[in-house]
């Protein structure tokens, strides 16, 4: 699954974990076949990875002995939830409200994302002059984990000096050292 996937589920199921909606009445906008009867709702992701939180981390870890890292980053995705029906405005109206709920808090902490209400719920029957039936849409924002690939790091570089230090211009008795710095940041004297 993609993180696209993953995030469209986390939506999906917030919503019917905490609204009476079931999950037959919770689609993906743009699905192919038939749509279920009257009230349900069409889940969207209108944005994904947009808006970044903070800067990207580096996550160092070990792979048996070998040194590794991945790079880590908060990302936001925009959901768009469109509801069809009447019964539909109450189900995204009670997830507006309960967004913080405990409920809500357990679901958004099994997913791994954080909801946050991005605009309340729009009737849009009479904007879009549906005539008799109910058209409602509402736009949650959810804050996600990214997590790149972790990848081995090699050595790229050992270096050794040798250090001559005179007390003037021509001292005989000069003083050496030799230090060496591994790609660790390790700095040795020889």
């Amino acid at each position: 699954m993609t993180i696209r996937d993953d995030l469209l589920t986390a939506g999906r199921n917030l919503l019917v974990t905490v609204t009476a909606a079931t999950d037959d009445k919770v689609i993906n906008a743009g699905a192919k076949g038939p749509r279920p009867a009257l009230p349900y709702v069409t889940a969207r992701l209108t944005t994904v990875g947009g808006g970044t939180h903070g800067p990207a981390e580096r996550v160092d870890g070990l792979n048996g002995s070998t040194p590794t890292a991945r790079m880590q980053e908060r990302r936001e995705a925009v959901l768009s939830l469109q509801g069809y029906g009447s019964g539909s405005y109450a189900w995204l109206d009670t997830l507006q409200a309960e967004l913080d709920s405990p409920t809500s808090l357990a679901a958004q902490a099994i997913s791994n994302v954080a909801a946050l209400l991005q605009s309340p719920v729009r009737d849009l029957s009479a904007l879009l002059d549906t005539g008799e039936e109910t058209r409602c849409s509402l736009e949650v924002r959810l804050r996600y984990r990214y997590d790149g690939a972790s990848v081995d790091q090699v050595e790229l570089l050992t270096s050794t000096t040798t250090l001559e230090l005179e007390r003037y211009t021509g001292d005989g008795d000069t003083l050496t050292a030799d230090f060496a710095l591994d790609a660790s940041g390790s700095l040795t004297t020889t």
